[in-house]
């Protein structure tokens, strides 16, 4: 609908072999994201294409496409909340349009009324999660959550735009081991400088005008057409990932640990339960303020 065939085939290709479907699709507890973000993107085409319907058959159509439309968005809600990653297009879409914001808002509804329908039922019957430094939740927990998107979405767009994997977000990958073994640093002064996560968060902020000179280039160079379609696309790629920051980056396999700065590790939260199981007393006492490391013998 938007780009040119060669465009359209090669931003497919791309997204096909994108490394970060591997967990979506190896881990069967995790393909509800792929159906979150399919019904979520069909929600977009849906909603673009009876927005910009002209011909008068095609406007009559729109109270249909609009019904599709929401119906659409809940079932992308319904998968999961990884959905809003996906429906941010939505947003993005309706920010760049021309019409004055009541009627904006109007056009909306199909996917303004699942989402608010779908918010309000989520808390009703306590399906938040709270007082986790794992899964934040922007709305009951703003500042904890504003305070960790700082570092968390800067780190998904570093792997977004330099491919560097958000897993090492929460442990820095082999890089820290690579340089402890050249013995540039000991590791007394390895511990000096910043964690991991700040060097991770500001990759990620360098990308950003390298992101904006991409997309700045490639605006100049598409006809006028096309120009609105990639603001859309770009910037929602990047809107995108604020409701992916309510959960660590990273594999989601790990054990990380419900831990945060107002809540100590000990045995009754994650990490202190596997902790004391392994009978690592140490390891528990400076877990609540430092990555643990733990070394199986003969290995």
């Amino acid at each position: 609908r938007w780009l040119t065939l060669p465009a359209a085939a090669v931003a497919t290709v791309l997204f096909a072999i994108e490394e970060g479907h591997t967990v979506p699709v190896g881990w069967l507890a995790n393909r509800n994201t792929l159906t979150a973000t399919a019904f979520g993107l069909l929600t977009l085409e849906l909603h673009a294409s009876a927005r910009e319907a002209t011909a008068p058959a095609a406007q009559m159509a729109r109270t249909g496409r609009a019904v599709a439309t929401a119906l659409c968005a809940g079932l992308a809600l319904l998968a999961g909340e990884y959905a809003f990653t996906a429906l941010v297009y939505v947003f993005t879409y309706e920010c760049l349009r021309p019409e004055p914001i009541r009627e904006r808002l109007r056009l909306s509804l199909p996917v303004i009324v699942p989402t608010t329908l779908y918010l309000a039922v989520h808390s009703s019957i306590g399906s938040d999660v709270v007082g986790s430094g794992f899964y934040l939740n922007p709305i009951r927990e703003p500042l904890a959550y504003l305070s960790e998107a700082l570092f968390r979405v800067p780190a998904l767009f570093a792997d977004l735009s330099f491919g560097l994997p958000a897993e090492w977000f929460n442990g820095s990958g082999p890089l820290r081991n690579y340089i402890l073994k050249q013995d540039w640093f000991s590791p007394q002064t390895w511990h000096r400088f910043p964690a991991w996560p700040v060097w991770h968060a500001a990759i990620g902020y360098l990308a950003i005008p390298a992101f904006y000179a991409f997309v700045r280039e490639a605006l100049s160079r598409a006809p006028e057409s096309s120009r609105r379609p990639l603001q859309v696309l770009a910037i929602g790629s990047l809107l995108s990932l604020l409701p992916a920051a309510g959960s660590l980056p990273g594999d989601r396999l790990i054990v990380a640990g419900s831990m945060d700065g107002g809540r100590k590790a000990d045995e009754k939260t994650p990490i202190g339960w596997v902790l004391d199981r392994l009978d690592c007393a140490a390891e528990l006492e400076h877990a609540d303020d430092a990555p643990v490391e733990l070394e199986r013998e003969g290995a």
